[in-house]
C-alpha cells in the first residue's frame, strides 16, 4: 500500500467520523432546563387591584375563609362526611370523599391541625345569576400526620402550604368550590 492510499484511507475515515459526530450532535435530544419559579402569592411586591362591591366586608370574608378552611381540615381529619358536605360544593366533596373512603378502608386518618394563617389575598371575583364567586390565595403553616386506628405512634410534620381557593356564595352562605395546592414545603416549628 502506498503512502497516497494510506492518506486517502485516513481522510475517508476522518470524514466518516466527522459526519457521524455532526449527525449525533444535531440529533441529540435537547436538554430540558428546569426552572423553579417562586409562586406569585409569596412575592411581597405583587398587588392585585380589584373592585369588590362597596358593601363587601373583606375582613369578615377573610375570617369566613379561614374558618371554612379549618373546619374543612377538621372534618377531613375526623372522616366527618356529613359536615364536610355542608361546606364544599358537590364536585370538590366527591374528591374528598374518595380520599376519605380510602383512608377509612385502610384504618387510617390523615390529621391536619395547629393551623396558622400566614397569608390571605383576594385575587378576583365574579357575579353570575346573583352568585358571587371569589378567588383567594391563602398561606398556612399546619401540622400533618397519618394515624393508624390501632396505633398510637405517628410522626408529625409541619408544612408551609399555599392554596388557591374559590368560594361561591348562594343566599349569603359561602361554600368552597375549588381548592388547589400551589406550593408546599416542610417547615420547622
Amino acid at each position: 500500500m502506498s503512502n497516497n492510499e494510506v492518506i486517502i484511507i485516513i481522510l475517508i475515515c476522518s470524514f466518516i467520523v466527522g459526519a457521524i459526530t455532526i449527525f449525533v450532535r444535531k440529533n441529540k435530544p435537547k436538554e430540558k432546563k428546569i426552572e423553579i419559579k417562586e409562586p406569585e402569592i409569596i412575592k411581597s411586591n405583587v398587588t392585585v387591584n380589584i373592585d369588590l362591591p362597596k358593601d363587601f366586608n373583606v375582613e369578615k370574608f377573610e375570617e369566613e375563609v379561614k374558618n371554612k378552611y379549618e373546619r374543612m381540615q377538621y372534618y377531613f381529619s375526623n372522616l366527618d362526611y356529613e359536615n364536610l358536605k355542608k361546606i364544599l360544593d358537590k364536585e370538590l366533596y366527591n374528591q374528598f370523599e374518595v380520599q376519605m373512603n380510602h383512608l377509612e378502608n385502610n384504618n387510617k386518618k390523615s390529621i391536619r391541625e395547629n393551623i396558622d394563617f400566614i397569608d390571605f389575598k383576594v385575587n378576583g371575583y365574579s357575579s353570575i345569576n346573583n352568585k358571587l364567586t371569589l378567588k383567594v390565595s391563602i398561606g398556612v403553616v399546619e401540622d400533618k400526620y397519618t394515624k393508624y386506628n390501632n396505633s398510637d405512634s405517628y410522626k408529625v410534620m409541619s408544612y408551609e402550604n399555599y392554596y388557591e381557593l374559590e368560594l361561591v356564595s348562594d343566599d349569603n352562605k359561602w361554600i368552597i368550590s375549588k381548592l388547589k395546592l400551589i406550593y408546599s414545603h416542610s417547615k420547622k416549628r
